[in-house]
């Protein structure tokens, strides 16, 4: 009997050590958990020449140009360079959590398979120019255990291991996605008039006195006719508002084209838009050009209550109009980011080209006579 602790203990020590092995035979040993999934890439960033991405979809591939980068597909249109550098850092900061499975029948529960597959959720990511030249298959999101810690089931091309990999990653095979979509902006605040120019129509202004009315009045109504809505006039004010493109090409593409209409937009501190709407391939492609016309600048008109006894009157709006020497670097800008290219806008956008005079007013309605009013 009293050889029974002993041996209970000894058995103890069996199945805790039993245990213990089975543990860290099923867990990440504390080397794998500190690889980096590409070691020295971040090293490499700076000779990266191009990178693309794949889904069973399609492709998208973004260049170096020069000191720039450009999305192929989009006849080289600028990529968002903020976007580039994010990504690369991205796949330079990747590491190793765990080796998951080499069955290739099991690829597609965590999304790894190949993306030629008919149903395949991967992407396939490839860098080319780096010693260092990653081709990576992306596939599903794990759910993070802190938020600072996303995880991703990865396959690098050629390589039978599927792994799950600890940091963010983008990579979208969706050109839009690597761009800057904004064409312009311009606040209705400073918008003093736009001129609508059908091309098989009367042209029509909406305009506004002063930067800090809200609704946009019809120029010159025809007698005997009234505006329909003036909600709908003031819309036009916002053509330039919020500016974003869904499509883009080369301009040159639209040589030879005879525009469907065009728009004058005027600011109260000079800046001129002008703005020329194409048919192509059952889309509406826009071209841009800006200028500046210091004499068409309006001061900030003032308010009419003074700020406190003595005071100068406060200018109403001032903030959202900008100084001659802003407004003229703005131009440039502006100039720099849209010559040579035509935009497709939303279609609320291209709808306010297609107005016309006659969708804005109506004939006024007849009013009573003292004769026949009802007594």
């Amino acid at each position: 009997m009293k050889f029974r602790p002993l041996i209970t203990f000894i058995i103890a020590s069996v199945v805790l050590v039993g245990a213990w092995r089975i543990t860290q035979r099923k867990a990440p040993t504390g080397d794998v958990q500190t690889v980096e999934l590409y070691p020295g890439f971040i090293d490499k960033i700076n000779d990266v020449r191009s990178i693309t991405v794949k889904n069973k979809d399609g492709a998208v591939t973004v260049a170096r140009a020069g000191d720039r980068w450009t999305v192929r597909s989009l006849d080289d249109y600028p990529a968002n360079v903020a976007t580039v550098k994010q990504a690369l850092v991205q796949l330079a900061s990747l590491k190793i959590v765990d080796t998951k499975t080499s069955n290739a029948a099991k690829y597609a529960q965590i999304g790894v398979e190949d993306v030629t597959s008919p149903d395949a959720r991967s992407r396939l990511v490839t860098v080319t120019g780096a010693s260092t030249s990653p081709a990576l298959l992306i596939g599903k999101e794990r759910a993070a255990k802190s938020p600072m810690a996303p995880g991703h089931y990865v396959r690098r091309a050629g390589e039978t291991n599927a792994l799950l990999v600890e940091g963010e990653l983008g990579f979208s095979a969706k050109a839009s996605d690597w761009l800057d979509s904004t064409v312009a902006d311009l606040s209705v605040d400073r918008v003093h008039q736009v001129t609508i120019k059908p091309h098989d129509g009367k042209p029509f202004t909406v305009q506004k006195a002063n930067p800090q009315e809200q609704l946009y009045t019809l120029a010159e109504v025809p007698a005997g006719f009234e505006v329909r809505a003036r909600a709908t006039v003031s819309s036009i004010g916002g053509l330039l508002l919020d500016a974003k493109f869904e499509r883009v090409m080369a301009a040159s593409k639209l040589a030879g084209l005879t525009p469907r209409a065009s728009a004058v937009v005027e600011t109260f501190d000079g800046l001129i838009g002008t703005v020329d709407a194409y048919d192509v391939d059952k889309a509406v492609y826009m071209t841009l050009k800006f200028a500046l016309q210091p004499a068409q600048a309006m001061a900030a008109p003032t308010t009419t209550t003074p700020k406190a006894s003595g005071a100068a009157p406060a200018p109403a709006n001032a903030s959202a109009l900008k100084k001659p020497a802003d407004v003229t670097t703005e131009v440039e800008e502006l100039n720099k980011r849209v010559a040579g290219w035509a935009y497709v806008l939303p279609d609320y956008k291209s709808r306010l080209l297609d107005k016309k005079i006659d969708d804005l007013i109506k004939k006024k309605e007849s009013q009573p006579t003292a004769s026949n009013s009802p007594k």
